[in-house]
């Protein structure tokens, strides 16, 4: 099934408020390319992070960084009712100035944040924006700042550290040839690492293959070009999906909808079809 959102505001191309009701449909592994904020008004759901399983209920806030795959699906039949923000990085980083005790780079070090007192301050802001948008930037801006220090990152270790950075590396090197034909060889981690321990240690960071993810970035980027009208075929060739029929079937899968049936909706004016 799919899920219909409401697009309820998008005051710049770098901000977009959304409204969704959630039917239940399981979605596999993803990621965006912004940040999310976001409330279950009802209903609940589960996100799969890594080696992570989590439940969102009505009362948290989740915060999603951009780039983390996660993959996600609604319990017990039910349908929920979802409230969230979508917000470019390079957006986050013009808060620092207005918000200096933010830091110039946000990055959250949890996903779901037991705070109903933030959901209120959070839809409070969705709620207000445009009637004064300084005012409410910055008391976006104080939300962040409660986020991002409510719990101090602990130190990974040496180790930890230095596979951290080798996925990283791996997932920069994907982004960046991601409509090339590239193989495993290709990523220079393998060298270093070998192959099967490459695949090992990306699939355990992040939860899936660095093939997923590289379909992942794919998508991604298809979706930014339907959105603004691409055609399926031309959409498919310009994100390195040459074979149109697996192209469909990937997107279809992930979307619960056609590329040409998220397009029609994206330009109809009715909303557009998102996930969490």
């Amino acid at each position: 099934m799919a899920i219909c959102t409401t697009i309820l505001r998008q005051p710049s191309p770098d901000i977009e408020i959304c409204h969704m009701q959630i039917m239940q449909r399981t979605f596999p592994p993803h990621f965006h390319s912004h940040y999310l904020l976001g409330c279950l008004l009802s209903g609940d759901k589960f996100m799969r992070c890594g080696q992570k399983e989590l439940r969102i209920k009505p009362g948290q806030l989740v915060a999603i960084n951009p780039g983390l795959p996660h993959s996600c699906n609604s319990s017990c039949g039910d349908d929920g009712e979802w409230f969230c923000m979508h917000i470019s990085p390079a957006y986050m980083r013009g808060l620092h100035g207005l918000v200096p005790a933010l830091p110039a780079r946000i990055s959250f070090s949890k996903i779901i944040y037991e705070c109903p007192d933030m959901v209120g301050e959070f839809l409070a802001i969705t709620d207000a924006w445009g009637k004064n948008q300084v005012q409410s930037l910055a008391k976006l801006g104080n939300l962040l700042r409660k986020l991002v220090f409510l719990e101090s990152t602990r130190r990974q270790s040496g180790k930890k550290e230095r596979e951290s950075a080798a996925v990283q590396s791996i997932c920069r090197f994907l982004k960046n040839n991601c409509l090339e034909q590239i193989t495993l060889d290709d990523v220079p981690e393998c060298a270093r690492l070998g192959k099967f321990r490459m695949i090992r240690l990306f699939s355990g960071i992040c939860g899936i293959t660095p093939y997923r993810y590289l379909e992942a970035v794919r998508l991604d980027a298809a979706r930014s070009l339907l959105k603004n009208g691409c055609s399926p075929l031309q959409a498919a060739m310009d994100t390195g999906f040459y074979d149109q029929s697996h192209f469909n079937k990937c997107f279809k899968n992930t979307m619960g909808l056609t590329p040409g049936q998220f397009r029609a909706s994206c330009l109809s004016g009715h909303g557009s079809h998102e996930h969490l």
